[in-house]
């Protein structure tokens, strides 16, 4: 069931080589593998939203450990694997005990979705971490599933 957590993740790490393809194949108006160049925008405009979201997500990430300090490592724990996000509604996997996102975790596909239950604990902990650094920006969503 969690095969397809690193799968979604492929994506995040492969932005910059296919962006950087991609601008130059807009540049060059030669679209790859037959795409009209429309297409071809549109695909790269999702790209670099999301590309922002993920560069925006990691600043958040790294101001939350410089304001905790020496309690810097718990942060990595607070981060949903799927959009690589602080926690803002989080939901626990029954089965291994992993917080999501909840409104990511509900766009993987149902057969592959593990059983969830609301995280009311983490839930109270974030809002004391975004008490604690309101310059940080905790509760604050960067993007959303759809870009």
């Amino acid at each position: 069931a969690m095969a397809c957590f690193p799968r979604a993740l492929l994506g995040v790490a492969s932005i910059g080589a296919t962006l950087a393809a991609n601008l130059a194949a807009l540049s060059t108006s030669q679209a790859p593998r037959g795409l009209p160049d429309d297409e071809l925008r549109g695909q790269l405009s999702a790209q670099v939203a999301l590309s922002d979201r993920v560069a925006l997500a990691s600043v958040k990430i790294s101001d939350l450990k410089k304001c905790l300090g020496p309690a810097a490592g718990i942060v990595e724990h607070l981060v949903c694997p799927l959009s690589g996000e602080l926690l803002r509604e989080p939901v626990l996997a029954v089965d291994s005990g992993r917080a999501f996102e909840s409104d990511w975790i509900e766009n993987v596909p149902e057969d592959m979705r593990p059983r969830t239950v609301k995280d009311f604990a983490t839930r109270k902990l974030m809002q004391a971490l975004a008490e604690a650094c309101p310059q940080v920006g905790v509760l604050t969503r960067v993007g959303t599933p759809e870009g």
